[in-house]
């Protein structure tokens, strides 16, 4: 099939998804781009959507909103098993509050931009990893960026709830921080990274191919979502004081020279904790701990900025 799937996620971005969707239209049929438009109604549509478009013949999906939007695009492609994942392609127009899959993989926030490397077909082939609770290996969550766990679960989840109130604006996410410090503390956990075991007082923890997540925070710096590894980054028991004095080393990758943060690298990755912490999935809800990640080499070709495949 031709035309494209365009996703639309009219609640992104504080509904700058609803304002913005007829100028980025326009700017879709001005660049000669043939597409079929659906709008999500809840959460958890586009994943329902993209499954039911799938069978329709659909191989390629646009998604306008942000990292949400964009995970659910992933899960409804990876959890259909009638159509091999090398057959889609998946771009996004972002419109979100956070879009750090877009800053990972070089698109443009500029509609026109962004949408000009779908009409000249700019394409690379990312990594993908999934994510289960240990035991369940046959319920898998895929994520495309990150995954977080800990401190980064607690705030994704007190940020998620301010979405649902129409808080979704871009420092949403760094407010929720802040006020979040004083109601978690750290946990006990045994994270195993391949052959790796880290058992220690951990405040939080970051693994994804990805660099950017939390609104722009370049938690792991040396990520390559087209490269072959897992990176993840720990952030061991510190004080609070010393949370908030460091913040802004989390947006330049400048965390990973203090004596509490170690970064690693591996293909699996076992979590447990007691006890149990929020999981985050590209900024989604994802569960609790015990978790299993594993990582997914050359998985989905995407629309990018990043240099071709």
């Amino acid at each position: 099939m031709k035309a494209k799937a365009l996703i639309v996620n009219e609640n992104a971005g504080n509904r700058m998804g609803a304002r913005d969707l007829g100028i980025i239209v326009q700017e879709l049929d001005k660049q000669g781009i043939e597409f079929q438009l659906f709008k999500t109604k809840y959460r958890g549509h586009a994943i329902e959507l993209c499954i039911d478009l799938i069978q329709q013949g659909f191989r390629e999906f646009i998604g306008v909103g942000g990292d949400g939007t964009l995970n659910e695009i992933v899960n409804g492609i990876f959890l259909q098993q009638s159509v091999p994942h090398h057959e889609f392609t998946v771009g996004m127009i972002p419109v979100g509050a956070g879009n750090d899959w877009c800053r990972s993989v070089a698109v443009p926030t500029e509609y026109a931009k962004a949408i000009q490397l779908i009409k000249e077909n700019r394409t690379t082939i990312q990594n993908m990893a999934k994510v289960y609770n240990q035991g369940q290996p046959n319920q898998p969550v895929y994520f495309a960026n990150s995954l977080g766990g800990g401190f980064d679960g607690f705030v994704a989840h007190r940020t998620n709830i301010a979405k649902q109130n129409g808080k979704g604006f871009a420092w949403t996410y760094l407010y929720t921080l802040f006020t979040s410090l004083f109601q978690f503390e750290s946990t006990r956990m045994q994270i195993e990274i391949d052959e790796q075991v880290i058992t220690d007082d951990i405040f939080s923890f970051t693994a994804g191919m990805g660099k950017y997540n939390g609104g722009g925070m370049k938690q792991l710096p040396h990520a390559d979502l087209v490269n072959g590894v897992l990176d993840v980054a720990i952030i061991r028991h510190l004080p609070k004081w010393k949370v908030i004095q460091n913040v802004n080393k989390l947006y330049d990758g400048t965390h990973l020279q203090k004596a509490e943060v170690s970064y690693h690298r591996g293909h699996r990755v076992r979590i447990e904790s007691n006890p149990p912490v929020r999981i985050e999935t590209d900024g989604e809800d994802f569960g609790y701990t015990p978790i299993e990640i594993e990582f997914i080499p050359k998985a989905l070709r995407i629309y990018s900025g990043l240099h071709e495949n």
